[in-house]
């Protein structure tokens, strides 16, 4: 990432990659974020290296809305802890 000079999407997928840590460090399961993320960066970096933009989007936000949805539901079912009022 350091060829990239802090671009847009540089910083984007450090803030991404800091609030994964985060939940890591809550308690989270790993295994909730790699369920599907190797194949979705495949089908991000393919778009990309075809200049489709637009499915290049489609695809980075439907895998960032993903994980949300993740951290979400972890937080649902009670796996992540020190967070909220005790």
């Amino acid at each position: 990432m350091a060829a990239s000079h802090g671009t847009p999407a540089t910083e984007l997928i450090e803030r991404c990659l800091a609030q994964i840590d985060r939940f890591l460090l809550l308690g989270a399961s790993p295994s909730q974020f790699q369920v599907g993320a190797s194949e979705a960066h495949l089908q991000i970096v393919e778009a990309i290296a075809r200049r489709d933009a637009a499915a290049a989007r489609a695809l980075m936000e439907d895998h960032l809305d993903c994980g949300g949805n993740r951290m979400k539901e972890a937080l649902v079912r009670g796996e992540i802890h020190g967070v909220g009022i005790r």
